[in-house]
């Protein structure tokens, strides 16, 4: 599992042309106090070659501690720009969704015998790493216009 958004945000917006605003006043902001919060990852869902579907941009962003006493620590947080339209739908889907992964959940712990419920491996609930952002987020990677990966 990638879990990248433990403390994620949505910004939502009326119009394109007010999102694209709000998300360049953002990235703006992030190059204004480098020394508290850097650019990660940028994931333009409005890209998706698909003709329906979901759509947002996706910031993550590494977050440095301003308090003297923990200044090495960080995280990543991610910040989802979105059409309100979006959002009201997402508002409703997700019920749905949370079902889906409890499901989902059912099955990975539990074995599938229809006897006593069996844990399976313990192994198998680890998270693995998936970023480990002191060695591999590299902010070189990104263009300077609007902060896109390339």
């Amino acid at each position: 599992a990638k879990l990248l958004d433990l403390v994620r945000c949505s910004v939502t917006f009326n119009t394109v042309e007010q999102l694209l605003t709000g998300y360049e006043a953002f990235l703006h902001h992030i190059k204004s106090n480098p020394s508290m919060i850097a650019l990660a990852r940028v994931k333009n869902g409005f890209l998706n070659t698909e003709k329906n579907g979901y759509r947002d941009i996706k910031l993550n962003v590494i977050y440095t501690s301003q308090d003297p006493e923990h200044k090495n620590v960080r995280m990543i947080c991610e910040v989802q720009f979105l059409l309100i339209n979006y959002l009201q739908e997402k508002r409703k889907i997700h019920k749905l969704y949370s079902i889906l992964r409890e499901e989902t959940y059912f099955k990975m712990v539990v074995s599938d015998t229809g006897q006593k419920a069996k844990l399976k491996d313990i192994k198998d609930l680890r998270f693995k790493e998936s970023l480990n952002v002191g060695k591999e987020v590299a902010l070189s990677e990104y263009t300077h216009e609007y902060g896109m990966y390339r």
